[in-house]
């Protein structure tokens, strides 16, 4: 279909770049024409040298015309083309489908990877995943560069559909839930900060409209941007440039993290997004999250910000290499002994 497209785009491009020359040629020896029979009619004195003028200038109206009717042609194939792209978009069906369950209040395991497996167009991002997450429980997910750790937790919102396997939440799959009541229960911190442009107060209350200046400044507590936002000038009323370009990396993580922090979300995913912080004001982060009544997903390359959860998974290549506690996996995951000695070598220490 792709070679079709452009050898349709080929002909109307070489159609359209020949029309207007193509008339101008002919009208132009149709000029010629009239020039040449009129000069022996006026030598005969059967016409005037006006009328000569006045059928040229005819001529040139027509070539005007046929301007036009040339470029009509032109804008009624690209008209079609365009036509055809905009019906292929709106007939196109999602394949993300929601289904009619709610969230129910009795159930064991809060989040189960059952044998998942995902793949973008070509190789596996995702190869037979497994583990469970209970009720309030840290849980850290480490690995190399491309390993999956984004990929495995955008299946949980459902961002993509897992090629096999399931994914449950709440003992149900999450193919059964409304996407409203799914993403209701998370909150999720993505890798690249992105703020809005508005107040610090308007870009709280994206997950939660109607958040009061108190459930903001909780979040921005437990988040540790109040102190900075409390510097500045207009508190909450703070103007946020498009994309938080006004505010510095750091500063544009945290507000990021009490954002999702003010919805009160049941799971709260955070997806590398302490990158950018020093370690104390990590250190301090997680030791306010660790107050909160809820589930815990923290994506790092920081042994120290997983250290103490409640069980880390450790990726390699898209495969679950290993699964424990901290001390667990230092005596029985050689990927995790391999990332902890590197980021003690580079100067990092994994001790608090």
């Amino acid at each position: 279909t792709t070679t079709k497209q452009k050898e349709e785009q080929i002909i109307a491009g070489n159609l359209s770049a020949v029309l207007n020359p193509a008339t101008t040629i002919i009208v132009n020896f149709g000029i010629i024409a009239i020039l040449y029979i009129s000069g022996f009619k006026i030598n005969a004195g059967s016409m005037t040298q006006g009328e000569v003028i006045s059928l040229i200038n005819y001529m040139n109206q027509i070539l005007l015309s046929m301007y036009v009717f040339a470029n009509v042609i032109v804008i009624l194939n690209k008209a079609s083309a365009s036509y055809k792209r905009c019906a292929d978009v709106l007939s196109q069906k999602p394949d993300i489908v929601q289904g009619i369950n709610e969230a129910p209040s009795d159930y064991q395991n809060l989040i189960t990877y059952d044998h998942v497996s995902f793949s973008y167009y070509s190789g596996n991002a995702l190869t037979d995943v497994s583990f469970n997450i209970l009720p309030g429980q840290t849980i850290g997910v480490i690995g190399g560069t491309g390993s999956g750790k984004t990929t495995l937790i955008n299946l949980i919102p459902r961002f993509y559909d897992v090629t096999e396997g399931e994914i449950r939440i709440k003992d149900l799959p999450i193919k059964s839930y409304k996407f409203k009541d799914l993403r209701n229960m998370i909150g999720i911190v993505p890798q690249q900060a992105t703020l809005f442009g508005g107040t610090i107060r308007e870009n709280m209350q994206w997950g939660h409209p109607h958040a009061t200046d108190e459930e903001i400044y909780e979040a921005l507590e437990l988040s540790q941007s109040k102190e900075f936002v409390d510097k500045m000038t207009e508190g909450l009323d703070t103007y946020i440039e498009q994309g938080g370009k006004n505010v510095s990396g750091g500063q544009r993580q945290r507000l990021t993290i009490a954002r999702a922090l003010v919805k009160k979300p049941e799971i709260l995913i955070l997806d590398d997004s302490a990158s950018a912080l020093d370690f104390a004001t990590d250190a301090k982060l997680r030791k306010a999250l660790s107050t909160l009544n809820m589930t815990v997903i923290i994506v790092s390359q920081r042994v120290s910000a997983l250290m103490h959860a409640d069980s880390i998974v450790v990726l390699s290549h898209g495969e679950v290499v290993g699964q424990g506690t901290h001390d667990m996996l230092m005596n029985t995951c050689d990927v995790y002994q391999e990332i902890v000695m590197s980021q003690m070598e580079g100067g990092q220490s994994n001790e608090e």
